[in-house]
């Protein structure tokens, strides 16, 4: 029982022989898929693999505890979803069959239907063979549920406009957590971990998790018995105070969070666990740099090691060791806690007046009104405004000074952390439909500077990333090709042989599906293509950008008109790439 006792004891901040080091999230690579003989998508339907490749973390890689599952679609799939069960990759939810307006019904049968039932065998399974290893069983939080019932976009645009017509779908997510949770403490877990991914502070703002998000992390995680953990993705700093306070015995944050910052937020009232990059450090990295960040996580106050957030699937198993084995390496010490004080200030929705002029919004518009409803995300208000204007003004005049001023208005309070993507993609629509109105009242489209192309990777099939980007890129003048997502390679290909872009433009939220950028771009150089190919999402950084041609990192969605403005100035591939490298 030592091992157990070890890593329980760190999680709840009691004395440690040695610094754990394990998973929080997903842990199955391809490499442990072959060594063990067990793939997807069959691991995620039948128990037995299910156990056979949750145990290879602990067998082959040396984890302090086994984690299962490996997706986070189970409740999602349970509440009626469909999911789609890729052999290449993570499973998907297809469909959100939950409208918002009608009273959800709660499923009296949840924990029958699905893959739950998988679930909790392949835990009795792991149990019955390794029964002094610590056994972390992930349940998804309800916001993230909430957004597989309703879709992502729907749920955040209603959040920004009437947040109160999606309680009834938190308190039937948060249901059925609870009841999953009790259930896998009944099948033989050892801890918890509550997986929330959207509710990051890279997608809503601090004041909507602590508003709206918080409330329901409480309930739930008061409700588990067990040694538990939250684990929410992105920078979980300005939200920390909060996630502490859900009743949560242990953090899970990944490496855009500064950990020293919150080692003295959390004044050892919980443990931390991470803070290893997945992508950068152990795909991407070598031995050395795995080994040098886990010495960096140790020496900033981490208690149990383990990678930011789920383990991408073509991580080399020689990285995951080192990182198992330098953690083991450490000496535990009392770590001096810093004072920090004023360490990060909370932002509200609204803009502080003092602050307009800074930001670059004091201006005057010519369209106060056009200007107001982008600003409130407000479609209704946006036709009537618009159409008003147009009774007086050009519609170059009208999409010039009105809407697309607006619009780069939006991107500043995006920028300075004021505005977050619920107010984005409300903006982005009611910019939509003054666009709209100004095409029509010129007797077609409107004259665009250039063509641009967009796509998400194959096998991804998250449109937030791109939509917006979309919609930036049209309110700067652009033509806007979609293609979609889930894109075969041939038809991005395809698509840029047709249109003759200025620039081409991938999303990827997956370290698994973005390895498709390389591949088009190494396919458009063959064929004497250069145009440059702009590439974003949640698992792309710069690093990853620069090792083929052609790739430029696109970082956040409002660097996108840029980088098409530089692109048709007749600027090469290469020399965009210099000129956006490190700018964030």
């Amino acid at each position: 029982m030592f091992l157990m006792k070890t890593v329980i004891s760190a999680l709840l901040k009691e004395r440690k022989e040695f610094y754990p080091c394990l998973s929080a999230n997903p842990t199955p690579t391809f490499e442990q898929m072959n060594a063990v003989g067990v793939y997807f998508p069959e691991a995620h339907k039948d128990p037995e693999k299910m156990a056979t490749l949750a145990m290879a973390g602990h067998k082959l890689v040396g984890f302090d505890a086994v984690r299962i599952p490996f997706c986070q679609t189970i409740e999602a799939e349970a509440f009626g979803c469909e999911v789609f069960l890729p052999g290449d990759n993570i499973p998907v939810v297809v469909s959100h069959p939950y409208v918002i307006g009608n009273v959800p019904k709660f499923p009296e049968d949840f924990l029958q239907k699905g893959r739950i039932p998988v679930l909790l065998e392949a835990i009795k399974i792991i149990k019955n063979e390794l029964k002094e290893v610590p056994l972390i069983v992930g349940i998804v939080g309800p916001f993230s549920i909430t957004g597989s019932l309703v879709g992502l976009t729907n749920l955040l645009m209603q959040m920004a406009s009437s947040p109160d017509d999606i309680h009834p779908y938190m308190e039937i997510a948060t249901e059925g957590a609870k009841r999953l949770a009790k259930a896998v403490e009944e099948a033989g877990a050892d801890i918890i971990c509550v997986e929330d991914m959207a509710a990051s502070t890279d997608i809503i703002s601090p004041m909507m998790y602590k508003d709206f998000v918080f409330p329901y992390h409480r309930e739930l995680l008061s409700s588990i018995s067990l040694p538990s953990i939250l684990h929410i993705c992105g920078n979980a700093t300005p939200i920390v105070e909060y996630m502490t306070q859900t009743g949560a015995d242990a953090l899970s944050i990944d490496d855009k969070t500064d950990l020293l910052k919150i080692k003295g937020l959390t004044q050892g009232r919980t443990a931390l666990i991470g803070n290893i990059n997945p992508s950068q450090v152990l795909l991407q990295g070598d031995e050395e740099r795995v080994r040098e960040a886990t010495r960096k996580a140790i020496r900033e106050g981490i208690d149990i090691v383990a990678p930011g957030c789920a383990i991408p699937l073509k991580a080399p198993l020689s990285n995951l060791k080192s990182m198992v084995d330098e953690a083991h390496k450490a000496k535990p010490t009392r770590m001096e806690r810093r004072s920090l004080i004023n360490v990060y200030p909370f932002k509200l929705y609204g803009v502080v007046e003092k602050e307009k002029e800074r930001i670059g919004i004091a201006e005057a518009s010519p369209f106060p009104e056009i200007r107001e409803a982008v600003l409130k995300g407000n479609k209704e208000e946006c036709k009537r405004a618009t159409m008003e204007a147009l009774l007086r003004a050009s519609p170059e005049e009208v999409m010039e000074n009105g809407l697309v001023k607006a619009m780069e208005e939006v991107g500043k309070l995006w920028e300075e952390g004021y505005y977050f993507l619920p107010q984005v993609m409300l903006s982005a629509d009611a910019l939509m439909e003054g666009l709209k109105l100004c095409e029509e009242k010129m007797g077609g489209k409107l004259k665009r500077k250039g063509k641009v192309v967009l796509f998400v990777a194959k096998g991804d099939i998250h449109t937030i990333g791109k939509n917006i980007v979309k919609a930036l890129l049209s309110a700067a003048g652009f033509e806007v090709i979609d293609l979609g997502v889930d894109v075969d390679d041939e038809e991005v290909i395809k698509a840029v042989k047709l249109h003759k872009p200025i620039l081409l433009g991938g999303s990827a939220l997956m370290t698994t599906t973005m390895s498709a950028f390389p591949r088009i771009a190494q396919k458009l150089v063959d064929e004497g293509i250069e145009v440059p190919f702009a590439c974003g999402g949640g698992a792309v950084n710069e690093e990853f950008c620069d090792t083929f041609p052609l790739g430029i990192y696109g970082g956040e969605a409002r660097r996108a008109p840029m980088i098409a403005e530089a692109a048709l100035s007749g600027k090469s591939w290469r020399e965009i790439r210099q000129m956006f490298k490190h700018s964030g």
